[in-house]
């Protein structure tokens, strides 16, 4: 089965412009199901706002409209800005995408709602997309008797995987996670950890991840492809904020880029297009290039060198984190009290 998997997107325009017709286009020839991470619940802004050190987002004017064009098929709900108007902002975005015909997977009203993955079938296979997400990046987690998202929980997510795997061992799975630091330009070491376990399971064709807001490198992993962040596919009145990051890379504005993968699930086989925000005309341009996305390095994620690689090229300070465990855990914790604090200094 054939997936066009994009990144974060995020609409907050009352028209389409042309830009979007132009990449709906391009898309259709690719004959593909869409898929994007919804960057921030549908709704009027009425449901409580949760407190969070990031900003507040969420979507109206034309955005399922957008949506509709650019013939998306499925969307991810996983991430940091999914529950800020609370229960009632997710609640309202599941409602706006059922009633457009889309598939949502990644949030829910608990936390069995939120691991449901979202299921394509076609005559020749069963394809099952999970999504999850980081709470040290304010994503709020799902409970058994709380609406959330899906978590980025090591254990979780490969018990949640393996049992799929044993109640339906002839369907593919695609996992798309919402993970790292933003404005890094290579992935965290724990979580190259955790998609080369994720890629240790049978069933799974590819690991893809986005919010970053910049492209990451991809490698091929037991076979499988893994993209560890897409960067931003479409970020409405915002999208020129990302314009001002400079990166130690070649271009320096990777903010303004981003990545959509051509996933076969049949095949393994994989393709890419590159978007890029043109700050000049204020489009978004959409072509195929074999500069971007760029492979992993060939070094351990685990050495001092990829360490060193990884702080030097981020366009924002941020930990390194080298496995699940204890260490990042209070890693994590020292980072976000600082965060906190430093935003009322």
């Amino acid at each position: 089965m054939k997936f066009l998997i994009l990144g974060d997107y995020f609409y907050d325009l009352d028209s389409i412009p042309d830009d979007i017709r132009e990449i709906s286009e391009k898309l259709k020839k690719e004959e593909s199901h869409v898929i994007l991470n919804l960057e921030g619940p549908v709704t009027d802004g009425s449901g409580k706002k949760i407190w969070k050190r990031g900003s507040h987002l969420r979507q109206e004017g034309a955005c399922m409209e957008a949506l509709k064009i650019l013939g998306v098929k499925g969307v991810t709900l996983s991430n940091n800005h999914m529950m800020d108007y609370g229960a009632k902002g997710l609640f309202d975005t599941i409602s706006a995408l059922e009633k457009a015909g889309i598939l949502h997977t990644g949030a829910g009203a608990d936390l069995n709602s939120a691991l449901k993955p979202m299921i394509f079938r076609d005559d020749k296979e069963t394809v099952a997309i999970f999504n999850f997400g980081w709470n040290a990046e304010e994503t709020v987690y799902a409970g058994y008797f709380r609406a959330g998202c899906a978590p980025r929980k090591k254990a979780l997510i490969l018990s949640t995987l393996d049992k799929y795997v044993k109640e339906n061992p002839e369907h593919s799975i695609v996992v798309l996670m919402h993970w790292g630091f933003e404005h890094n330009l290579y992935p965290q070491p724990f979580d190259t950890e955790l998609a080369h376990k994720i890629c240790g399971i049978e069933n799974v064709c590819a690991v893809i991840g986005h919010h970053s807001h910049c492209p990451q490198p991809y490698e091929i992993y037991n076979g499988k492809p893994i993209f560890y962040s897409l960067g931003n596919f479409y970020f409405g009145s915002k999208r020129n904020i990302f314009s001002k990051r400079r990166f130690k890379s070649i271009p320096e504005d990777m903010g303004n880029y981003g990545i959509a993968v051509k996933l076969d699930t049949a095949t393994g086989k994989t393709g890419s297009y590159v978007i890029r925000y043109d700050t000049g005309s204020d489009r978004m341009l959409f072509y195929e290039t074999d500069e971007l996305p760029v492979r992993m390095p060939d070094i351990s994620t685990a050495s001092y060198e990829y360490g060193k690689l990884l702080k030097e090229t981020a366009a924002k300070e941020n930990p390194v984190l080298l496995r699940d465990g204890l260490e990042s855990s209070l890693t994590v914790f020292r980072y976000n009290v600082y965060r906190n604090i430093k935003k009322y200094i």
